[in-house]
């Protein structure tokens, strides 16, 4: 740095300071576990890039951490939705990432220490400042106003998070609270909570499972708010810092599904929702909310507007879909969103994606932590059946067909099977009284019986769980024991399992289909 004291006179010379400054080609870094991820000015890093975490990039003798060799990556940095939203979206376009492992104590502040051309003439600089954060990925990514919701977490190695840990929800993590000795100011940050092992849970290996408790009602909905963590909590080691993640304060806590084949209707109640409101399902909200246009995979439009289907083996299904408006019902005051789902992955979970504006800046893309399940059935046949033994034949051309197990009807999925047997009625109970004084309830003048000699049997507004057979790697059957089933429509109901990170997990679903009992 030059400095000229009387600038345009003539009385002093410029000088030089003593002090220089490193000029940086990194935008943004940021570390998770292993992983260190830059996004760089064009042209600024490269695969000789090196460099190391230290306190202070002056000394190289005392580094905190090594880095490995740097190489290009395509896409955006996943752990980090503000990335995406860069005041200039044009330099967005142009950034270069990079990414190399790195072998870094997490929860320390440290500083990025680069060389730009490795063992060129280039001096190592400092390029900012860096957390390593502990935090392996968000289960939870939006949670409703409320006074206490739950955030799951999974930290990376063994025992960088503990029951010492504490978290909270901030606009921006405070780096200077070494006692995690954070108060909840309203809308601005919630308080200090511990993190609480989840033990029931099996979470991939070298890496563990917690909760955390908050109180959200002070935040504004809408809004994304910053996951702060201090590994030791009120030790005085490690400062409190930002993790890389970020939770939505969803202004939507439920939603009423209505599904049918291909198309899905959302309905729920949303006091900050408008006109401008907008939604749509994806794998990933963030992802969602960079696309021009929605992907339909491998499934493409016939002329007519439906869609031709492939191979489910190798179908491959859209990772989003396009973005609609909300409708107000004025009659219920509820929001309904519609969706296609013809070109979505079948058996897999969808995240229901909003935002409160639309196309206009204020609010953001968020989360709403809620998911709709994609049936993967397609078809069923036939639509009507006898009240007796059925077979109904579905087909699966979306993928996904792994989940179908079991299958029952129900006027609502919500509600279990029938049991297996029936139940049998008989209202002359004087009578059978005296000629069978065994298998007899007295109940309100009705005799419940299991013997189907004695009685009809009591109708009910289900069907006992009944096996899914595979017929071929599209086709399904079920066969329906409908003997005890009141006539009626019935929504077809899929029992199955999902692979999740805590494990298998068995599922009641809706397929999307109604069938009628006559």
């Amino acid at each position: 740095i030059c400095v000229d004291a009387d600038g345009p006179g003539i009385i002093f010379p410029a000088g030089e300071t003593g002090y220089t400054i490193y000029i940086s080609p990194v935008r943004m870094a940021v570390s998770w576990g292993s992983v260190l991820r830059l996004v760089c000015e064009p042209g600024g890093c490269g695969s000789s890039t090196s460099g190391f975490l230290a306190a202070d990039c002056t000394d190289s003798t005392k580094p905190m951490g090594a880095m490995g060799p740097m190489y290009g990556v395509a896409g955006r940095p996943k752990p980090w939705p503000e990335i995406l939203y860069l005041t200039n979206e044009s330099a967005m376009v142009t950034a270069e990432h990079w990414e190399s492992s790195i072998d870094a104590p997490p929860g320390h502040p440290m500083r990025l220490c680069l060389d730009v051309d490795g063992s060129g003439p280039m001096p190592v600089g400092d390029a900012r400042g860096i957390y390593t954060s502990s935090v392996q990925e968000l289960f939870t990514h939006g949670v409703p106003q409320g006074l206490d919701e739950v955030i799951t977490l999974a930290c990376h190695a063994t025992g960088s998070c503990s029951e010492m840990t504490q978290a909270y929800l901030a606009k921006s993590c405070d780096i200077h609270d070494l006692d995690a000795g954070t108060i909840e100011v309203l809308g601005e940050q919630t308080a200090c909570s511990f993190l609480v092992p989840d033990n029931s849970s099996e979470a991939a290996n070298e890496t563990e499972v917690f909760s955390v408790h908050l109180r959200t009602d002070g935040f504004a909905a809408g809004w994304h708010y910053r996951l702060c963590m201090d590994l030791d909590g009120s030790a005085l080691t490690m400062p409190m810092g930002d993790t890389l993640h970020q939770v939505y304060l969803s202004p939507v806590r439920e939603v009423e599904l209505m599904k049918s084949a291909g198309y899905v209707q959302l309905r729920f109640n949303c006091s900050e929702c408008s006109q401008l409101s907008e939604g749509f399902l994806a794998l990933d909200c963030y992802e969602g909310a960079l696309a021009l246009q929605p992907v339909n995979g491998n499934v493409s439009e016939d002329s007519d507007g439906s869609f031709s289907e492939v191979d489910p083996a190798n179908f491959t299904g859209a990772r989003y879909t396009g973005s609609s408006a909300f409708t107000l019902d004025a009659l219920s005051g509820n929001w309904t969103l519609g969706i296609s789902t013809q070109t979505l992955q079948g058996g897999v979970r969808y995240r229901f994606c909003m935002d409160l504006d639309g196309t206009e800046r204020q609010y953001l893309v968020g989360d709403t932590g809620l998911t709709i399940f994609i049936s993967p059935v397609t078809d069923v046949r036939p639509a009507v059946v006898a009240a007796s033994n059925s077979s109904l034949t579905l087909l699966c051309q979306r993928g996904g067909c792994s989940f179908l197990l079991h299958s029952y009807l129900a006027r609502d999925c919500q509600a279990p099977p029938s049991p297996s047997q029936c139940s049998y009625v008989q209202e002359d109970v004087d009578e059978i009284n005296e000629s069978n004084d065994t298998n007899v309830t007295n109940e309100s003048n009705v005799t419940q019986l299991v013997d189907p000699q004695l009685g009809p049997p009591i109708q009910v507004e289900s069907s006992p769980l009944s096996v899914i057979n595979a017929l071929g790697s599209a086709e399904f059957r079920a066969d329906l024991d409908l003997t005890c089933t009141k006539p009626g429509r019935y929504r077809l109901c899929i029992v199955g399992q999902e692979e999740t990170m805590f494990g298998a997990a068995t599922h009641i679903e809706d397929s999307g289909f109604y069938i009628d009992v006559a």
